[in-house]
């Protein structure tokens, strides 16, 4: 088996408190007086609500901490601005017999990385810019750089130089204008002053390995060592057969690209369900999503497991704060193996879902969880091992009671390790009546399909559908 490595996944969403609506109708986005547009500047969001009149502010149950600007849902124009801190909170609508809750995820975001003679500050945002730079040599301050706006930022490290003239190495952090966020960049070290364009690839070095494993991974697996006994005097016939020491003697066989393998789906089409995303996206580079008996009923047996049975176990503590509070519903993980199709067009792919590797969690909670490295490489590279023929198609992971969206933190691992036109990111919220299912996948121009994509008055797929579908095959 590969070895492990120290790649983490970090599967993040933002944070709501469900509330009790048993008299409002549910919402389906675009198919409701409630569909509404955001826009955003800074800190300041505003919501407009074209189709509906009379609405109001759920005060009780909204987030404390966020801030009404403007309320005009009971004027003409039908919006709402609002000043949000940093964090994640959770607005509620209410009109026409309906309740709406949005929730504004406005973390501190951003990245990191340097050149020879520059730092560069990717997608910053969040907060409530603009935002101030500290310096730290050794967790003692240094010095600071104010006023830094949103967006990409590069600064030359002379400037940064000037701020700390002893130079050396250094810890970053970023602060938003009321202090309430911060970035750290995970306590990289940068070094300013003579030596640092000798020291600094140093800090690349174990960024290179994780990408190296990751790529290991996806690779094709050699068959598992069988340790034998040393024979002499083989035949070319028995040589071509036989393993020493897990190493194949000449002559080799070539490992066929995955590529090759015929797509199962073309002759064994009554053995998946075939779930198109043109429901849901009206640009996709994946045209359909053939689902497999076995990976549906393997990820049924995980969500069952670890989330759905949890949801039930804690019905109770509802009135105490609900499931979410009590983070006794967690967000779980996993990868799904399968194949993929170029179709005629030469641009789109049919994909299918295989097998479904469930992966044990370092540390989760109901809006996070962090994959254990161990199990990546041991549950991923068996799975690999046994389905050489497979590639990894999608990840996974559920946004339990949050809704289906990609949240930034989502999109930086999907652009980060699965950049592949077929890839996709595969969400289910454990918490909503039908489990709503999505797949998000690549337009043409290599953006992410997400909620503001979605084809108004589409709703996702069921997963208790997909399951009962499936079960009613009675595919092996």
């Amino acid at each position: 088996m590969r070895s492990a490595g120290w790649l983490v996944l970090v599967l993040c969403c933002c944070w709501v408190t469900t509330g009790s609506a048993q008299q409002y109708e549910p919402i389906v986005r675009g198919a409701s007086r409630l569909d509404y547009s955001e826009s955003q500047k800074g800190n300041i969001y505003t919501y407009r609500f074209p189709d509906a009149d009379s609405l109001r502010l759920v005060a009780s149950e909204t987030d404390p901490g966020v801030t009404v600007l403007a309320d005009e849902l009971a004027g003409e124009d039908q919006y709402l601005r609002l000043s949000v801190p940093e964090g994640v909170f959770r607005i509620v609508v209410a009109g026409h017999g309906e309740k709406l809750g949005i929730s504004i995820d406005n973390r501190l975001f951003g990245a990191l990385s340097e050149t020879d003679s520059t730092v560069v500050f990717s997608q910053l945002s969040g907060g409530a810019p603009p935002y101030r730079l500290l310096l730290y040599r050794d967790s003692v301050y240094v010095a600071e750089l104010p006023d830094l706006p949103p967006g990409n930022l590069t600064l030359d490290k002379q400037d940064l130089l000037a701020k700390a003239p002893a130079g050396g190495q250094l810890n970053l952090r970023m602060l938003d204008a009321d202090g309430k966020g911060q970035l750290t960049f995970n306590d990289k070290v940068i070094t300013l002053g003579p030596g640092a364009r000798s020291t600094q690839y140093i800090y690349l070095i174990p960024v290179a390995l994780a990408l190296i494993l990751f790529i290991y991974l996806l690779l094709p697996r050699r068959v598992k060592p069988v340790t034998a006994p040393v024979t002499v005097g083989l035949s070319e016939d028995d040589a071509a057969k036989d393993r020493i020491s897990g190493m194949r003697i000449s002559p080799r066989p070539e490992v066929p690209r995955k590529e090759d393998f015929p797509f199962r789906p073309l002759t064994h089409g009554e053995g998946y369900l075939q779930l198109g995303l043109s429901r849901h996206w009206d640009a996709s580079r994946v045209r359909t999503v053939w689902m497999g008996h076995r990976a549906v009923q393997k990820l049924g047996e995980f969500l069952k497991t670890e989330n759905l049975d949890k949801k039930t176990a804690q019905g109770a503590a509802e009135g105490q704060g609900g499931w979410e509070a009590s983070n006794s519903v967690p967000e779980i993980g996993g990868m799904l193996l399968g194949q993929f199709h170029l179709l005629e067009d030469g641009l789109t792919y049919d994909v299918s879902l295989e097998r479904f590797v469930p992966l044990e969690a370092k540390y989760q909670s109901a809006v996070k969880v962090e994959i254990d490295p161990l199990s990546l490489a041991r549950d991923l590279g068996n799975a690999q091992d046994e389905h050489p023929e497979l590639s990894v198609i999608a990840w996974f992971h559920t946004h339990p009671g949050h809704g289906l969206f990609l949240s930034r933190p989502d999109l930086q691992i999907q652009h980060s390790h699965f950049r592949k036109p077929y890839h996709l990111a595969m969400e289910i919220d454990s918490l909503s009546e039908g489990l709503d299912t999505g797949f998000f996948s690549y337009d043409p121009s290599g953006l992410m399909n997400n909620r503001n994509t979605l084809r108004p008055g589409s709703p996702w797929f069921s997963w208790h559908d997909i399951s009962a579908a499936s079960e009613s095959q009675n595919i092996t």
